[in-house]
């Protein structure tokens, strides 16, 4: 039977030696979001969120929400045949306060502390 979805994925959660508290989200599916948020093993605030599968619809705004990060990560192909990232996604990012860094737009997107949280640098300012 297949499955559809990106349902395993390995999920880091990156913190401490000065690098912000950080959660990269692989390429996992809502389900699987769903999933990990019922764990109880995020450790929120993260000050930067990899986005899950570059962005696409199949995402759980509830992860994002609990996650309570400040700036959303989308690493995804310019003029890609998917769509993505999708606007749904977007918008909720956007509605919970992420900044969003796309390296579609942006090129080379990089992150550091900064006085006041989190920097942000783009390759390709918007």
């Amino acid at each position: 039977m297949f499955t559809a979805g990106n349902q395993a994925g390995v999920v880091w959660d990156v913190r401490g030696g000065g690098v912000p508290a950080s959660l990269f989200l692989a390429d996992l599916d809502a389900t699987s979001q769903r999933a990990l948020l019922g764990t109880r093993a995020l450790r929120p605030p993260y000050s930067v969120v990899k986005v899950a599968h570059h962005g696409s619809a199949d995402q759980s705004p509830q992860l994002y929400r609990a996650a309570a990060g400040a700036v959303a990560l989308i690493s995804v192909g310019l003029g890609n045949d998917y769509g993505h990232p999708r606007e749904k996604t977007l918008t909720f990012l956007r509605a919970d306060g992420y900044v969003i860094a796309r390296t579609d737009h942006s090129g080379v997107v990089t992150v550091a502390p900064a006085h006041d949280g989190v920097g942000v640098w783009r390759e390709r300012p918007s």
